[in-house]
């Protein structure tokens, strides 16, 4: 105990009288380096009635206590041994006391070491932003091949395919390609490494389907991109009626792999199919199937899908995916802006069966995430925006590596006016997706309505640079460039974009805006002429984009005017994303602004709109 006094009045001293902060410290190190000294003294020497003598030279009887020399022994060296443990123990409790105290109360300059570098000026941003993601726990989920002896069990491939990615996607540490990409590469002769590196992702996982009556053969195997390291695969020889365990077992086979930080029981919970009926599942597999094919066409009828959602969701009234999916066939229909049904007349049945469908899946999911991703959709077509924008930050809070969210709730903000937030939403979906060059579109397009050309102007050149070829990509970097004022450097791709053109229509708007952008205004009224030859349901939006550029702002509030009711609210809120719409034209959307509290900014004019017209683009 002696030893611990000493170390407590070093410690007294120290402040007490100002002596050098080294004292204490080395009035420690002294009694640390003495124990053992004193250990060893212990035990080799005896205390006499004449004194200290070596322990083997004494006789017992000469010993001070025959009975309790040996146990005084033992308690010296129990005494030792806990003074050792409070010297030891006091100076890493005032350390870590120390440590607390000044990580509470450090200076501003000196916490700001713990932040990321800053990055390199001189390197390209959109490189610099995706390598300070982590990127150790990503995957792309590649199309399985339908091996079926007849090869006609492809819409199941492919529908187990995306199943399994979206049920990886549910992990909240797992960073996932899109389908979109992933399907890209579907029948592809590329290397993995190859693909790996196009989408940002470390791991692939690739496999196939052998499907004959009610038997199943499924391969699986997970793949280090890095060095083509087999880090998981699998031989599934099943009946049909395992599917769901099988695509359940996949995925948590792989999220094990890729060590998410999730318990094995609530990464079970995660993945899960969401229905137990094989018949529900087959369903909704072929629907997503159907999807995919559609999609990949551009054709955006969806009915094929959506009926089979709808047999999916009457089969398993518990089966939230479904219900969510068949929801969003209706909300097609109330997207004026995309191709999809355009009766405003219609409008109000669509909006009854969005919501009979939206609202069963926001009951099915309670407890989890996604509740929270349907509760803000339902939010946005009832214009309830606040609303949207607090679930969807929820919804991010619990998956903040979901790229899509983080552009659904940029999109979100720009409808409230809200640019910067936008912006800021924006920049976190970028860095997500890194070079996955078919996620640029929304990144783009996303920096145009946050009126950030700059970062606009940035993201349109990276995506020129990752694949010039690329129609979507291109024909947002066009508008992009325009914005920033890059007149001369938008023009290239004009021919790229009318031959590969998604609809005529949207060949000429392309070539409406470089003919405004150099001051060709009896051109862009040609090709304006012959936009509006089409039938208003095919080209409403081209129209409407083309009567602004040319300054008729009269004729373009006239176009939709059938949209601004009361009901549905989302009708009219397809156009809040440009920031030339002029909301004043349209009294019962002012009304909805109104009841949410949203102020919306005047409307602006548009850089490159034709010269000697009045407009607000």
């Amino acid at each position: 105990m002696v030893g611990w006094l000493l170390a407590q009045v070093a410690a007294t001293l120290e402040g007490a009288v100002g002596l050098p902060g080294w004292f204490d410290g080395m009035v420690v190190s002294l009694l640390l380096i003495g124990f053992p000294i004193a250990l060893i003294l212990a035990w080799a020497f005896e205390m006499t009635p004449d004194g200290v003598r070596l322990t083997a030279a004494v006789p017992e009887a000469e010993s001070i206590s025959q009975k309790t020399g040996r146990k005084l022994d033992y308690a010296i060296l129990a005494g030792l041994a806990l003074v050792a443990v409070l010297v030891v123990g006091d100076r890493v409790m005032r350390g870590a006391a120390q440590t607390e105290v000044a990580g509470a109360e450090a200076p501003a300059a000196e916490t700001a070491q713990a932040e990321p570098a800053p990055i390199n000026a001189d390197a390209d941003p959109a490189t610099a932003a995706a390598n300070a993601i982590d990127r150790s726990k990503s995957i792309a989920v590649l199309p399985f091949a339908d091996f079926s002896a007849g090869g006609d069990h492809e819409w199941f491939s492919d529908g187990l395919t995306e199943e399994i990615l979206n049920a990886l996607a549910r992990t909240p540490d797992l960073l996932v390609a899109s389908r979109t990409s992933s399907f890209k590469y579907k029948g592809a002769d590329e290397e993995i490494p190859i693909i790996a590196k196009a989408l940002g992702v470390e791991h692939v996982l690739e496999g196939s389907v052998r499907r004959a009556g009610e038997r199943l053969r499924i391969t699986a195997q997970l793949i280090r991109a890095g060095d083509g390291f087999h880090l998981w695969s699998e031989n599934y020889d099943r009946s049909i009626d395992d599917v769901i365990a099988i695509q359940e077992d996949i995925a948590v086979e792989i999220a094990t792999a890729l060590e998410t930080a999730m318990d094995p029981e609530a990464l079970a919970e995660m993945v899960s199919a969401g229905t137990r009926s094989v018949e529900a599942y087959q369903a909704y597999l072929e629907g997503l199937a159907h999807f995919n094919t559609l999609s990949a066409r551009g054709d955006y009828g969806l009915s094929d899908a959506y009926e089979a959602y709808e047999r999916a969701r009457k089969t398993d009234a518990n089966f939230a995916a479904a219900h969510y999916n068949a929801a969003q066939y209706w909300v097609q229909s109330l997207t004026p802006t995309v191709m999809g049904t355009r009766d405003p007349e219609q409008g109000d049945r669509n909006y009854r069966e969005f919501r009979a469908r939206i609202d069963a899946a926001i009951d099915a999911a309670q407890g989890t995430p996604e509740h929270l991703r349907y509760t803000a959709q339902r939010a946005i077509i009832d214009y309830r925006l606040r609303e949207a924008e607090d679930a969807l930050e929820k919804f991010l809070g619990a998956k903040p590596l979901s790229y899509d969210a983080w552009f659904e709730l940029s999109d979100l903000r720009v409808r409230q006016g809200d640019f910067a937030g936008a912006a800021t939403a924006n920049a976190e979906g970028e860095k997500l997706v890194g070079d996955n060059v078919d996620e640029f579109s929304n990144v783009i397009i996303n920096y145009v309505w946050s009126k950030d050309y700059e970062n606009a102007a940035r993201t349109a050149r990276h995506a020129i640079a990752l694949d010039p070829d690329h129609w979507s990509n291109m024909y947002q970097a066009h508008r992009a460039l325009l914005w920033a004022g890059a007149v001369e450097e938008a023009a290239p791709l004009v021919p790229h974009l009318v031959r590969n053109a998604a609809s005529e229509s949207s060949g000429l708007l392309v070539q409406v805006r470089q003919a405004c952008a150099e001051g060709d205004h009896a051109t862009a009224e040609q090709l304006t002429a012959q936009i509006t030859a089409f039938d208003a349901s095919e080209a409403l939006n081209e129209r409407w984009i083309a009567f602004h550029l040319l300054g008729r702002k009269e004729e373009a509030a006239q176009l939709i005017t059938a949209y601004d009711r009361s009901t549905p609210p989302i009708l009219m809120q397809s156009w809040l994303y440009y920031p030339y719409f002029d909301h004043t034209r349209h009294p019962h959307f002012i009304e909805q602004m109104k009841r949410e509290g949203v102020t919306r900014p005047p409307a602006i004019e548009i850089p490159f709109a034709c010269p000697q017209a009045e407009n607000n683009e």
